[in-house]
């Protein structure tokens, strides 16, 4: 275990340090209007994906389960995914570009050029969809060494095409060459997984119909629960990004975008989690052994969370430095920006855990006080500053961490350990 994680993690910091990297570049070449739009849109392009998913990514290793878990069963269960999300992201293409071309036209966005990245990031869409997939079924088979592998590999050419279009092409060029690069990344990740896992007589794996009505019965069964909070979860998310995009201004988008990409540390932590915690969790067939490794990483978890919010209270000025000084207006308020974020991956992590094993009921509570709250606070506070966006997602994002942490506690006291 040891040693995958510090393979892993050897290939994920590069990994994650080329994305940061890129970032930080584009956060200083563009101005603060032109990555505003940018924001804008890749922030709609995030929308289409998570439409496309739904809450479904939480039941793929419960599907495969922790008993007689072999190379059909995990076979079966991607196919079975596959079929499911290319249908949801042709709807949610439509549900979600139109509005986004609509808004860009009525605060006078739109161009040519953004039109064009908007198409062009929306393919990228379609194929970070498949790549996705092809990542939790090598995930499922515990194949960490390419899993890492090849994000680095896309990371790597995402990262040199950025860096070359920005030192090269003329600025008016920058967004066009930006969402190209979002089709590279999952085209390389995609060409990589099928050259590197091959599967015999694919097209045959869910012909059997009784094979898929059961495997649809013991899917509908973990994501029914999951799917209406995951869907209001996904409306809480949008709904904040469109109202900086309505009643805000392009420098709060900028602003707003900026102190996120800062939070970048976050990502190094989700994947390890994602790629370690989650499926040792769920193929722990002892409920004693599953809350105990699960109160330990969550232990650590907090700690590593913590220093990141420390860091960014005690010394601003070095985070700023990676995203240019036109943004040290920043400075007295990145603590709060970096308090929300890692509240909210502190209750993604609790409920990843517990979505391991299928404890995915009573979500919808959390959900319902979390966009009341939200929603009071917009009508109280606005949204024309970063002040007052961090403001919001620091107590939306203090509501589902609480609300992740009782439900916890309860799961734990209803098994009397």
């Amino acid at each position: 275990m040891l040693k995958k994680a510090t393979t892993f993690l050897s290939s994920e910091v590069v990994s994650v340090l080329l994305t940061a990297l890129t970032g930080f570049l584009i956060i200083h070449h563009l101005s603060k209007e032109v990555y505003g739009v940018y924001g804008f849109i890749v922030t709609a392009i995030a929308l289409v994906i998570s439409f496309s998913e739904i809450g479904m990514n939480h039941c793929f290793l419960p599907l495969v389960g922790y008993e007689n878990v072999n190379q059909f069963k995990i076979q079966q269960v991607y196919v079975f995914f596959k079929r499911i999300r290319n249908k949801l992201i042709i709807v949610s293409s439509f549900l979600v570009i139109l509005p986004t071309f609509w808004l860009m036209y009525t605060k006078d966005w739109l161009s040519n050029t953004y039109s064009l990245a908007v198409i062009l990031m929306l393919i990228g869409a379609v194929l970070e969809v498949n790549n996705q997939l092809l990542r939790q079924r090598a995930t499922a088979f515990h194949n960490y060494k390419l899993v890492s592998k090849i994000n680095l590999y896309s990371s790597f050419f995402r990262s040199a095409f950025i860096i070359l279009s920005i030192f090269i092409l003329p600025k008016s060029y920058i967004v066009i060459s930006l969402a190209l690069s979002s089709i590279s990344g999952p085209l390389i990740g995609i060409w990589a997984y099928n050259k590197d896992i091959n599967f015999d007589n694919l097209s045959n794996v869910m012909s059997d119909t009784l094979e898929f009505k059961d495997l649809n019965i013991a899917f509908r069964k973990l994501y029914n629960p999951l799917f209406f909070p995951a869907f209001l979860f996904i409306l809480y998310g949008s709904f904040g990004s469109i109202a900086i995009a309505w009643f805000g201004n392009l420098i709060a988008i900028a602003n707003v975008n900026a102190a996120a990409r800062l939070g970048m540390a976050l990502i190094l932590v989700d994947k390890f989690v994602g790629m370690f915690v989650v499926p040792k969790l769920a193929q722990t067939n002892d409920t004693a052994v599953y809350f105990n490794l699960f109160k330990k990483y969550l232990l650590f978890f907090i700690g590593i969370i913590s220093l990141i919010v420390l860091s960014a209270k005690l010394f601003p000025e070095l985070w700023l430095l990676l995203i240019g000084t036109k943004y040290n207006d920043l400075k007295d308020i990145l603590w709060i920006s970096f308090s929300a974020l890692v509240l909210l991956s502190l209750s993604g992590f609790v409920f990843s855990c517990m979505a391991a094993r299928g404890y995915t009921s009573n979500q919808l509570p959390i959900l319902i006080v979390a966009i009341m709250v939200q929603f009071s606070a917009i009508y109280f506070l606005g949204m024309e500053t970063a002040r007052s966006v961090f403001l919001i997602s620091l107590m939306t994002s203090s509501i589902f961490a609480i609300g992740q942490m009782i439900l916890f506690i309860q799961k734990y006291k209803t098994f009397n350990l």
